[in-house]
Protein backbone atom coordinates (compact mmCIF):
# COMPACT_ATOMS: atom_id res chain seq x y z
CA UNK A 1 0.00 0.00 0.00
CA UNK A 2 1.32 3.47 -0.87
CA UNK A 3 0.82 6.38 1.48
CA UNK A 4 0.51 10.02 0.35
CA UNK A 5 2.90 12.42 1.96
CA UNK A 6 1.28 15.15 3.92
CA UNK A 7 1.38 18.77 2.67
CA UNK A 8 3.91 19.79 5.32
CA UNK A 9 6.25 16.94 4.43
CA UNK A 10 6.00 17.83 0.75
CA UNK A 11 6.71 21.53 1.46
CA UNK A 12 9.81 20.69 3.49
CA UNK A 13 11.09 18.38 0.82
CA UNK A 14 10.41 21.05 -1.82
CA UNK A 15 12.37 23.69 0.09
CA UNK A 16 15.30 21.35 0.45
CA UNK A 17 15.38 20.43 -3.22
CA UNK A 18 14.40 23.90 -4.80
CA UNK A 19 17.33 25.88 -6.33
CA UNK A 20 18.52 29.07 -4.59
CA UNK A 21 17.74 31.15 -7.71
CA UNK A 22 14.08 30.31 -7.41
CA UNK A 23 13.97 31.54 -3.83
CA UNK A 24 15.69 34.80 -4.89
CA UNK A 25 13.07 35.35 -7.59
CA UNK A 26 10.23 35.11 -5.08
CA UNK A 27 11.95 37.52 -2.74
CA UNK A 28 12.36 40.04 -5.60
CA UNK A 29 8.71 39.83 -6.62
CA UNK A 30 7.62 40.32 -3.04
CA UNK A 31 9.79 43.38 -2.63
CA UNK A 32 8.40 44.87 -5.83
CA UNK A 33 4.82 44.34 -4.73
CA UNK A 34 5.57 45.95 -1.38
CA UNK A 35 7.16 49.01 -3.08
CA UNK A 36 4.18 49.42 -5.42
CA UNK A 37 1.75 49.27 -2.52
CA UNK A 38 3.75 51.83 -0.51
CA UNK A 39 3.95 54.24 -3.50
CA UNK A 40 0.17 53.99 -4.07
CA UNK A 41 -0.54 54.82 -0.44
CA UNK A 42 1.79 57.87 -0.63
CA UNK A 43 0.07 59.18 -3.78
CA UNK A 44 -3.35 58.94 -2.17
CA UNK A 45 -2.18 60.52 1.05
CA UNK A 46 0.08 63.33 -0.18
CA UNK A 47 0.00 63.91 -3.96
CA UNK A 48 -3.67 64.50 -4.88
CA UNK A 49 -6.51 66.70 -3.80
CA UNK A 50 -7.49 64.04 -1.25
CA UNK A 51 -4.36 65.08 0.62
CA UNK A 52 -6.41 67.72 2.43
CA UNK A 53 -7.46 65.24 5.15
CA UNK A 54 -4.05 63.56 5.47
CA UNK A 55 -2.19 66.84 5.24
CA UNK A 56 -4.31 68.38 7.97
CA UNK A 57 -3.72 65.32 10.21
CA UNK A 58 0.03 65.24 9.61
CA UNK A 59 1.11 68.86 9.19
CA UNK A 60 -1.92 71.15 9.37
CA UNK A 61 -3.99 72.80 6.60
CA UNK A 62 -2.50 72.73 3.06
CA UNK A 63 -3.18 75.12 0.12
CA UNK A 64 -4.76 73.57 -2.91
CA UNK A 65 -4.42 75.33 -6.34
CA UNK A 66 -7.68 76.11 -8.11
CA UNK A 67 -7.66 74.53 -11.56
CA UNK A 68 -8.45 76.97 -14.41
CA UNK A 69 -10.71 75.49 -17.06
CA UNK A 70 -9.53 77.18 -20.25
CA UNK A 71 -12.49 75.82 -22.18
CA UNK A 72 -15.14 77.38 -19.96
CA UNK A 73 -17.27 80.28 -21.14
CA UNK A 74 -16.24 82.57 -18.21
CA UNK A 75 -12.57 82.01 -19.12
CA UNK A 76 -13.22 82.79 -22.79
CA UNK A 77 -15.25 85.87 -21.87
CA UNK A 78 -12.48 87.30 -19.69
CA UNK A 79 -9.91 86.60 -22.39
CA UNK A 80 -12.05 88.37 -25.01
CA UNK A 81 -12.44 91.42 -22.76
CA UNK A 82 -8.69 91.55 -22.24
CA UNK A 83 -8.06 91.38 -26.00
CA UNK A 84 -10.47 94.26 -26.62
CA UNK A 85 -8.74 96.40 -23.99
CA UNK A 86 -5.33 95.44 -25.35
CA UNK A 87 -6.38 96.57 -28.84
CA UNK A 88 -7.52 99.88 -27.35
CA UNK A 89 -4.13 100.32 -25.70
CA UNK A 90 -2.43 99.47 -29.00
CA UNK A 91 -4.44 102.19 -30.77
CA UNK A 92 -3.38 104.75 -28.19
CA UNK A 93 0.24 103.63 -28.56
CA UNK A 94 0.03 104.10 -32.33
CA UNK A 95 -1.41 107.59 -31.94
CA UNK A 96 1.31 108.50 -29.43
CA UNK A 97 4.11 106.98 -31.54
CA UNK A 98 4.99 104.31 -28.96
CA UNK A 99 6.75 101.52 -30.87
CA UNK A 100 6.80 97.88 -29.68
CA UNK A 101 10.49 98.17 -28.76
CA UNK A 102 9.56 100.95 -26.33
CA UNK A 103 7.43 98.56 -24.25
CA UNK A 104 8.70 96.40 -21.40
CA UNK A 105 6.37 93.80 -19.89
CA UNK A 106 7.11 92.80 -16.30
CA UNK A 107 4.07 90.54 -15.86
CA UNK A 108 1.76 88.93 -18.37
CA UNK A 109 -2.01 88.78 -18.08
CA UNK A 110 -2.68 85.39 -16.49
CA UNK A 111 -4.80 83.55 -13.92
CA UNK A 112 -3.22 83.34 -10.46
CA UNK A 113 -3.07 80.22 -8.25
CA UNK A 114 -6.29 81.24 -6.50
CA UNK A 115 -8.17 81.72 -9.79
CA UNK A 116 -7.98 85.53 -9.64
CA UNK A 117 -6.58 87.08 -12.81
CA UNK A 118 -3.27 88.92 -12.50
CA UNK A 119 -3.04 92.15 -14.58
CA UNK A 120 -0.47 92.76 -17.28
CA UNK A 121 2.20 95.10 -15.91
CA UNK A 122 4.04 97.20 -18.51
CA UNK A 123 6.35 100.20 -18.75
CA UNK A 124 6.06 102.30 -21.91
CA UNK A 125 8.63 104.88 -23.01
CA UNK A 126 7.26 107.87 -24.92
CA UNK A 127 8.62 111.03 -26.54
CA UNK A 128 8.74 113.89 -24.05
CA UNK A 129 6.81 115.95 -26.63
CA UNK A 130 3.60 114.58 -25.10
CA UNK A 131 2.44 116.04 -21.78
CA UNK A 132 1.05 113.61 -19.14
CA UNK A 133 -2.43 115.13 -19.46
CA UNK A 134 -2.38 114.63 -23.23
CA UNK A 135 -1.16 111.06 -22.84
CA UNK A 136 -3.79 110.29 -20.21
CA UNK A 137 -6.54 111.69 -22.43
CA UNK A 138 -5.53 109.59 -25.43
CA UNK A 139 -5.28 106.36 -23.45
CA UNK A 140 -8.60 107.10 -21.72
CA UNK A 141 -10.37 107.66 -25.05
CA UNK A 142 -8.96 104.59 -26.77
CA UNK A 143 -9.59 102.33 -23.77
CA UNK A 144 -13.13 103.68 -23.34
CA UNK A 145 -13.82 102.90 -27.02
CA UNK A 146 -12.75 99.32 -26.28
CA UNK A 147 -15.12 99.01 -23.32
CA UNK A 148 -12.68 99.66 -20.48
CA UNK A 149 -11.78 102.57 -18.25
CA UNK A 150 -8.73 104.25 -16.72
CA UNK A 151 -8.57 104.73 -12.96
CA UNK A 152 -6.07 105.84 -10.31
CA UNK A 153 -4.11 107.93 -12.82
CA UNK A 154 -1.21 109.76 -11.18
CA UNK A 155 1.41 112.02 -12.77
CA UNK A 156 4.74 112.53 -11.03
CA UNK A 157 5.37 116.29 -10.93
CA UNK A 158 9.15 115.76 -10.85
CA UNK A 159 9.82 113.35 -13.71
CA UNK A 160 6.36 113.53 -15.40
CA UNK A 161 5.88 109.77 -15.28
CA UNK A 162 2.24 108.72 -15.57
CA UNK A 163 0.85 105.59 -13.89
CA UNK A 164 -2.68 104.20 -14.05
CA UNK A 165 -4.78 101.06 -13.96
CA UNK A 166 -7.01 99.78 -16.74
CA UNK A 167 -10.20 98.03 -15.72
CA UNK A 168 -13.21 96.35 -17.25
CA UNK A 169 -15.98 95.93 -14.73
CA UNK A 170 -14.30 94.94 -11.47
CA UNK A 171 -11.31 93.30 -13.21
CA UNK A 172 -7.97 95.09 -13.44
CA UNK A 173 -6.48 94.10 -16.80
CA UNK A 174 -3.39 96.33 -16.96
CA UNK A 175 -1.11 98.42 -14.78
CA UNK A 176 0.79 100.86 -16.98
CA UNK A 177 3.64 103.28 -16.38
CA UNK A 178 4.33 105.88 -19.09
CA UNK A 179 7.88 107.22 -18.93
CA UNK A 180 8.89 110.33 -20.98
CA UNK A 181 12.18 109.83 -22.83
CA UNK A 182 14.01 112.79 -24.36
CA UNK A 183 15.99 110.47 -26.65
CA UNK A 184 12.86 109.41 -28.56
CA UNK A 185 12.33 111.64 -31.59
CA UNK A 186 8.75 112.36 -32.55
CA UNK A 187 8.13 111.80 -36.27
CA UNK A 188 6.10 114.24 -38.36
CA UNK A 189 4.24 113.71 -41.63
CA UNK A 190 2.50 116.28 -43.85
CA UNK A 191 -0.87 115.63 -45.45
CA UNK A 192 -2.98 117.93 -47.64
CA UNK A 193 -6.65 117.05 -47.97
CA UNK A 194 -8.41 118.33 -51.09
CA UNK A 195 -12.21 118.25 -50.78
CA UNK A 196 -14.23 118.08 -54.02
CA UNK A 197 -17.88 119.01 -54.66
CA UNK A 198 -18.49 121.37 -51.73
CA UNK A 199 -20.63 123.51 -54.05
CA UNK A 200 -23.11 120.65 -54.63
CA UNK A 201 -23.12 119.10 -51.16
CA UNK A 202 -25.92 119.37 -48.61
CA UNK A 203 -25.93 122.76 -46.85
CA UNK A 204 -25.45 121.31 -43.37
CA UNK A 205 -22.62 119.05 -44.53
CA UNK A 206 -20.84 121.89 -46.33
CA UNK A 207 -21.09 124.10 -43.24
CA UNK A 208 -19.64 121.37 -41.03
CA UNK A 209 -16.74 120.94 -43.44
CA UNK A 210 -16.10 124.67 -43.18
CA UNK A 211 -16.13 124.46 -39.37
CA UNK A 212 -13.22 122.01 -39.35
CA UNK A 213 -10.41 124.05 -37.87
CA UNK A 214 -7.49 122.22 -39.46
CA UNK A 215 -6.27 123.27 -42.93
CA UNK A 216 -8.31 121.94 -45.85
CA UNK A 217 -8.20 122.74 -49.57
CA UNK A 218 -11.53 122.88 -51.46
CA UNK A 219 -11.62 122.30 -55.22
CA UNK A 220 -14.65 123.99 -56.76
CA UNK A 221 -16.04 123.61 -60.27
CA UNK A 222 -16.34 127.22 -61.51
CA UNK A 223 -19.36 126.48 -63.73
CA UNK A 224 -21.72 125.28 -61.03
CA UNK A 225 -24.44 127.64 -59.80
CA UNK A 226 -23.20 128.18 -56.24
CA UNK A 227 -19.49 128.03 -57.08
CA UNK A 228 -18.58 131.65 -56.39
CA UNK A 229 -20.63 131.79 -53.17
CA UNK A 230 -19.03 128.64 -51.76
CA UNK A 231 -15.57 129.80 -52.79
CA UNK A 232 -16.04 133.05 -50.88
CA UNK A 233 -17.23 131.13 -47.81
CA UNK A 234 -14.14 128.94 -47.98
CA UNK A 235 -11.88 131.95 -48.39
CA UNK A 236 -13.62 133.64 -45.46
CA UNK A 237 -12.70 130.70 -43.22
CA UNK A 238 -9.01 131.07 -44.16
CA UNK A 239 -9.16 127.81 -46.06
CA UNK A 240 -7.78 127.34 -49.55
CA UNK A 241 -9.70 127.36 -52.85
CA UNK A 242 -8.52 125.72 -56.05
CA UNK A 243 -10.27 125.38 -59.42
CA UNK A 244 -11.75 121.97 -60.24
CA UNK A 245 -11.20 122.30 -63.99
CA UNK A 246 -13.38 119.99 -66.18
CA UNK A 247 -11.44 117.91 -68.71
CA UNK A 248 -12.38 115.21 -71.20
CA UNK A 249 -12.58 111.62 -69.86
CA UNK A 250 -12.05 108.41 -71.83
CA UNK A 251 -15.82 107.81 -71.78
CA UNK A 252 -16.63 111.14 -73.52
CA UNK A 253 -19.19 111.90 -74.96
CA UNK A 254 -21.18 109.20 -73.15
CA UNK A 255 -20.00 110.80 -69.91
CA UNK A 256 -19.48 114.53 -70.16
CA UNK A 257 -17.37 116.77 -67.90
CA UNK A 258 -19.93 119.50 -68.47
CA UNK A 259 -19.90 122.72 -70.38
CA UNK A 260 -16.77 124.75 -70.90
CA UNK A 261 -14.24 121.93 -70.48
CA UNK A 262 -10.79 121.15 -71.83
CA UNK A 263 -11.44 118.82 -74.77
CA UNK A 264 -9.05 116.86 -76.97
CA UNK A 265 -10.57 118.06 -80.26
CA UNK A 266 -10.66 121.73 -79.29
CA UNK A 267 -7.92 124.04 -80.44
CA UNK A 268 -5.14 125.05 -77.99
CA UNK A 269 -6.57 128.57 -78.04
CA UNK A 270 -10.02 127.29 -77.00
CA UNK A 271 -8.57 125.21 -74.18
CA UNK A 272 -6.52 128.15 -72.95
CA UNK A 273 -9.69 130.20 -72.95
CA UNK A 274 -11.31 127.62 -70.65
CA UNK A 275 -8.54 128.20 -68.11
CA UNK A 276 -8.79 131.98 -68.40
CA UNK A 277 -12.54 131.96 -67.81
CA UNK A 278 -12.20 129.62 -64.83
CA UNK A 279 -9.60 131.87 -63.20
CA UNK A 280 -11.83 134.89 -63.80
CA UNK A 281 -14.80 133.08 -62.20
CA UNK A 282 -12.85 132.19 -59.03
CA UNK A 283 -10.19 134.86 -58.57
CA UNK A 284 -9.41 133.75 -55.00
CA UNK A 285 -8.29 130.30 -56.22
CA UNK A 286 -4.61 129.51 -55.68
CA UNK A 287 -4.36 126.45 -57.88
CA UNK A 288 -5.97 124.18 -60.46
CA UNK A 289 -6.84 120.48 -60.34
CA UNK A 290 -8.34 118.43 -63.16
CA UNK A 291 -11.94 117.21 -62.87
CA UNK A 292 -12.24 113.93 -64.81
CA UNK A 293 -9.74 114.27 -67.67
CA UNK A 294 -8.48 110.69 -68.09
CA UNK A 295 -8.21 111.26 -71.88
CA UNK A 296 -7.09 114.89 -71.86
CA UNK A 297 -4.34 114.45 -69.24
CA UNK A 298 -2.82 111.55 -71.18
CA UNK A 299 -2.01 113.79 -74.20
CA UNK A 300 0.84 116.24 -73.91
CA UNK A 301 -0.26 118.30 -76.92
CA UNK A 302 -3.53 119.01 -75.08
CA UNK A 303 -2.05 119.63 -71.64
CA UNK A 304 0.91 121.82 -72.55
CA UNK A 305 -1.06 124.93 -73.68
CA UNK A 306 -3.46 124.44 -70.74
CA UNK A 307 -0.60 124.30 -68.23
CA UNK A 308 1.16 127.29 -69.81
CA UNK A 309 -2.01 129.29 -69.12
CA UNK A 310 -2.05 127.95 -65.53
CA UNK A 311 1.53 129.19 -65.14
CA UNK A 312 0.72 132.59 -66.67
CA UNK A 313 -2.15 132.88 -64.15
CA UNK A 314 0.35 132.27 -61.30
CA UNK A 315 -1.44 129.11 -60.14
CA UNK A 316 -0.12 125.72 -59.12
CA UNK A 317 -1.40 122.46 -60.61
CA UNK A 318 -2.41 119.17 -58.96
CA UNK A 319 -2.78 116.08 -61.13
CA UNK A 320 -5.75 114.04 -59.86
CA UNK A 321 -4.27 110.96 -61.58
CA UNK A 322 -7.62 109.85 -62.98
CA UNK A 323 -5.54 107.83 -65.45
CA UNK A 324 -2.29 105.94 -65.02
CA UNK A 325 -1.38 107.29 -68.48
CA UNK A 326 -1.44 110.89 -67.30
CA UNK A 327 1.44 113.11 -68.44
CA UNK A 328 0.04 116.23 -66.81
CA UNK A 329 2.30 116.26 -63.75
CA UNK A 330 5.44 115.56 -65.80
CA UNK A 331 4.52 118.31 -68.26
CA UNK A 332 3.93 120.76 -65.39
CA UNK A 333 7.32 119.86 -63.94
CA UNK A 334 9.04 120.44 -67.28
CA UNK A 335 7.33 123.82 -67.56
CA UNK A 336 8.52 124.65 -64.00
CA UNK A 337 4.99 124.98 -62.68
CA UNK A 338 4.58 124.36 -58.94
CA UNK A 339 2.66 121.11 -58.80
CA UNK A 340 1.82 117.90 -57.10
CA UNK A 341 0.26 114.49 -57.69
CA UNK A 342 -2.70 113.01 -55.86
CA UNK A 343 -1.76 110.00 -53.70
CA UNK A 344 -5.25 108.70 -54.32
CA UNK A 345 -8.91 109.08 -53.40
CA UNK A 346 -10.01 108.77 -49.79
CA UNK A 347 -13.61 107.75 -50.28
CA UNK A 348 -13.94 105.73 -53.48
CA UNK A 349 -16.03 103.44 -51.27
CA UNK A 350 -18.62 105.47 -49.36
CA UNK A 351 -18.21 103.48 -46.17
CA UNK A 352 -16.94 104.90 -42.88
CA UNK A 353 -14.75 101.91 -41.98
CA UNK A 354 -13.13 101.85 -45.42
CA UNK A 355 -12.64 105.63 -45.39
CA UNK A 356 -11.01 105.46 -41.94
CA UNK A 357 -8.71 102.65 -43.06
CA UNK A 358 -7.75 104.58 -46.20
CA UNK A 359 -6.98 107.68 -44.15
CA UNK A 360 -4.73 105.61 -41.89
CA UNK A 361 -2.91 104.26 -44.96
CA UNK A 362 -2.35 107.76 -46.33
CA UNK A 363 -1.14 108.97 -42.93
CA UNK A 364 1.32 106.10 -42.68
CA UNK A 365 2.60 106.93 -46.17
CA UNK A 366 3.04 110.58 -45.14
CA UNK A 367 5.08 109.52 -42.09
CA UNK A 368 7.17 106.99 -43.98
CA UNK A 369 7.55 108.22 -47.56
CA UNK A 370 6.97 111.97 -47.46
CA UNK A 371 4.16 114.51 -48.00
CA UNK A 372 0.83 113.22 -49.32
CA UNK A 373 -1.96 114.96 -51.26
CA UNK A 374 -5.23 113.12 -50.72
CA UNK A 375 -8.51 113.80 -52.56
CA UNK A 376 -11.94 113.32 -50.95
CA UNK A 377 -15.54 114.33 -51.58
CA UNK A 378 -17.79 116.54 -49.47
CA UNK A 379 -20.01 113.68 -48.32
CA UNK A 380 -21.52 112.71 -44.98
CA UNK A 381 -19.43 109.60 -44.29
CA UNK A 382 -16.23 111.39 -45.21
CA UNK A 383 -17.14 114.26 -42.90
CA UNK A 384 -17.82 111.96 -39.94
CA UNK A 385 -14.47 110.20 -40.34
CA UNK A 386 -12.54 113.47 -40.63
CA UNK A 387 -14.25 114.96 -37.59
CA UNK A 388 -13.39 111.83 -35.62
CA UNK A 389 -9.84 111.13 -36.79
CA UNK A 390 -8.10 114.39 -37.67
CA UNK A 391 -7.38 115.30 -34.06
CA UNK A 392 -5.96 111.86 -33.29
CA UNK A 393 -3.88 111.85 -36.47
CA UNK A 394 -2.46 115.23 -35.49
CA UNK A 395 -1.53 113.69 -32.14
CA UNK A 396 0.12 110.83 -34.04
CA UNK A 397 2.35 113.33 -35.84
CA UNK A 398 0.35 114.21 -38.95
CA UNK A 399 0.40 117.90 -39.79
CA UNK A 400 -2.54 118.88 -42.00
CA UNK A 401 -1.60 121.63 -44.45
CA UNK A 402 -3.04 123.39 -47.47
CA UNK A 403 -2.08 121.90 -50.83
CA UNK A 404 -0.10 125.04 -51.70
CA UNK A 405 2.31 124.22 -48.87
CA UNK A 406 3.28 120.91 -50.43
CA UNK A 407 3.43 122.00 -54.06
CA UNK A 408 5.26 125.28 -53.45
CA UNK A 409 7.24 124.53 -50.31
CA UNK A 410 5.86 127.70 -48.81
CA UNK A 411 4.70 128.43 -45.26
CA UNK A 412 1.33 127.33 -43.94
CA UNK A 413 -0.50 127.53 -40.67
CA UNK A 414 -0.18 123.75 -40.25
CA UNK A 415 -2.15 121.99 -37.53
Amino acid sequence: MRFRRSHEIRRQLDLKTRPASHRLQRITIGAALFTLAAWSIWMVAFATDTSMIFGWLLRGQVDVAVAVDRQSEPYKTVQALFRDIDFGIARAMTNLQIAPDQVREMQAWQPGPDGVWLPAVRTLRISDFYAPAQTNLEFSRSIADAGGSVRNAEANSRNHELTFEVTTGSTVTHRLKIVPDASIERKVGHLALIIDDLEISDTEISQRFLRIERPLTFSINPWRASAEKKAREVDGQNQEVIIHLPMEPDSYPRISPGRHAVLVNQSPLQNKRVVQDAVAALPMARGVKNFMGSRATSQRNVMEPVLREVKDSNKYFVDSMTSSRSVAHKTAEQLEIPGGVSWGFLDTEDNQERIAARLDQASLAAMKDGPVILVARARANTLVVLEEKMQRLALRGIQFVHASTLVTGGKDAGS
